[in-house]
Formats: C-alpha cells, sequence, structure tokens
C-alpha cells in the first residue's frame, strides 16, 4: 500500500504508462482512510465547538479552530489530489488496454455534477417561476452512467480489452 501511495505521488503529472488495478485500489483505500480520519477528527472539534459554545466555555475558540483548519485541509487535500487522481485515472484506463478517448469519461465524471448543480438551480428559478423543464435529473442519470462505467473499467484486469496483448 505505501509503495502505491508514494507511486500516486511520484506520477503526479505522468498521464501515460500503466498503473495496475491493486496501485490503483491501494491509493482509493488510503485517500479514503485519509478522508475518515480527518472527518472523525473535524467531527469532534465541531461537536466541542457546539457543547462549549452552549455552556458559555473557553473551548470554544479552540474546537472552532480546529474545526476551521480540518475544514480547510479537506478542502486544500482534495484540490492537491485532483490531478494526481486524474493521471492514475488515465493510467488505470490505459493498463486496461482501452483507448485513452475513454478518459473522456474521466472529465464527464468531474463535470456533471457541476453541471447538474447549475441546472438544478436553473430548474428551481424557472419553476418560481412556473416555466422551464426539469434537465437536472438528466444530468444526474448521466453522471451515474458513467460512473458505474468508470467502475467497471477501475474493477477490469490488466490488458482485458486486449490492445497490448502480444
Amino acid at each position: 500500500m505505501l509503495s502505491a501511495y508514494k507511486d500516486y505521488w511520484k506520477k503526479y503529472f505522468r498521464f501515460s504508462g500503466r498503473s495496475t488495478r491493486s496501485d490503483f485500489w491501494w491509493v482509493i483505500l488510503a485517500n479514503i482512510l485519509i478522508g475518515i480520519l480527518v472527518t472523525m477528527i473535524s467531527n469532534g472539534s465541531v461537536f466541542a465547538a457546539l457543547g462549549s459554545a452552549f455552556n458559555n466555555g473557553n473551548q470554544e475558540q479552540a474546537a472552532t479552530g480546529l474545526a476551521g483548519f480540518t475544514v480547510v485541509f479537506i478542502v486544500l487535500y482534495q484540490l492537491l489530489t485532483i490531478i494526481p487522481n486524474l493521471s492514475l485515472q488515465s493510467r488505470r484506463i490505459i493498463d486496461t488496454g482501452l483507448s485513452g478517448w475513454w478518459f473522456i469519461l474521466v472529465v464527464l465524471a468531474y463535470l456533471l455534477p457541476w453541471a447538474s448543480l447549475v441546472a438544478l438551480l436553473s430548474d428551481a428559478y424557472h419553476a418560481a417561476n412556473g416555466s422551464g423543464t426539469s434537465n437536472s435529473l438528466w444530468l444526474m442519470i448521466l453522471w451515474v452512467i458513467v460512473e458505474i462505467v468508470l467502475l467497471v473499467i477501475n474493477l477490469t484486469p490488466t490488458d482485458a480489452f486486449g490492445r497490448h496483448r502480444s
């Protein structure tokens, strides 16, 4: 797991080459564990901040500061891992034997939630005015389909699609 996670950071900008299925999933597991750890720390500090706010205690500032720090850490970590996540996914797609054009699905997986949010806000605006149709549902359905296809690709063994077979 540690070697896969070190390679993840070493290959920050490498969109060519291969990442095995195990390398991919070890990195995903490591990122999930980091997320769980940070969430546990932030939840404890948020609850402590709320408790001391109700009790007018002196721990309020310390707990609020810790909660703020963890939120900032989560946002920075998410921003810091966008590029290595994209490069890891690109190498994983190539490892399965698929063309690099399949990377378009990864871009869609990142953009569709934002497009759905914009469409949802537009739907709410048009619903308040009594006009318009719902586009957000179709974008969310498309996003789920893209995520399912990417999951299948990520679960697929090396060279399953035969591009690199000899």
